[in-house]
């Protein structure tokens, strides 16, 4: 019965799209930036943290937000960010700053932290209390739907990245070296192998932008009244803590 809701049906579909891209961020950016860029685990891990930097900021300041600007407003820009941190991704080059990844992972999870937080605020408003656990319950469990999913299907699209780029042998020593330990700092030594690696990480790259643009226009079908706003603070403290 809650799916057949609009609200919560969307709110969810929006939600697992998130997952979806923000694993993808999360699995394929650190290799990128070790593989390609070659720098330190110490460097990829920064980029990350400007995600965990960016989601908790837009929390902290969601309920300046609504009473500001409003619920709609507010969703909507935060799924505005969403998709253009991820085309920084596009962007990125054997000789890109790592500046850029963390710039893109901070604008990702700003937009993440809206998205997500707004969406549970609403579901939450929009039934009696006694379905408030359940209704909350749909919205974690479609964001780590979305996350499964998105390990899935962004890896088997790495995976076709490397067999299109690379064949044969080439290929086998690939993902070979990325079952090693130390195999992403042989990809950075080995211009050849960097580049199919930096090729093939461009297309997982494509696909968390396709799937954050999906988020984008889905957060749009999610029914919020024009203009609405709440006092915020205890409900989207509330919430905050899922």
């Amino acid at each position: 019965p809650l799916w057949s809701r609009r609200l919560i049906a969307t709110s969810n579909a929006a939600t697992l799209l998130a997952g979806m891209a923000l694993i993808g961020l999360s699995t394929i950016l650190p290799i990128y930036v070790q593989g390609v860029l070659g720098r330190s685990p110490v460097v990829a891990g920064f980029t990350l943290t400007m995600l965990v930097v960016g989601w908790p900021l837009a929390v902290m300041l969601s309920s300046r937000f609504y009473k500001a600007f409003g619920i709609r407003r507010t969703l909507r820009v935060g799924s505005l960010m969403f998709p253009f941190g991820a085309c920084f991704l596009l962007f990125l080059t054997p000789d890109s700053s790592p500046v850029v990844a963390g710039a893109g992972s901070f604008f990702m999870g700003f937009g993440m932290g809206l998205i997500s937080l707004t969406s549970i605020v609403l579901v939450q408003d929009s039934v009696e209390w006694s379905m408030r656990g359940s209704a909350t319950a749909s919205i974690i469990f479609a964001r780590s739907l979305g996350n499964t999913l998105g390990a899935t299907v962004l890896g088997a699209i790495l995976n076709a990245g490397i067999n299109h780029y690379a064949s044969g042998e080439a290929a086998a020593g690939l993902h070979e070296a990325l079952n090693q330990p130390t195999g992403l700092s042989t990809l950075a030594a080995d211009p050849a192998i960097r580049g199919v690696f930096n090729a093939a990480l461009h297309w997982s790259f494509w696909g968390v932008v396709v799937v954050a643009v999906l988020t984008f226009f889905t957060t749009w079908l999610i029914p919020v009244g024009r203009g609405q706003k709440r006092e915020g603070p205890a409900v989207a403290s509330e919430a905050a803590s899922h």
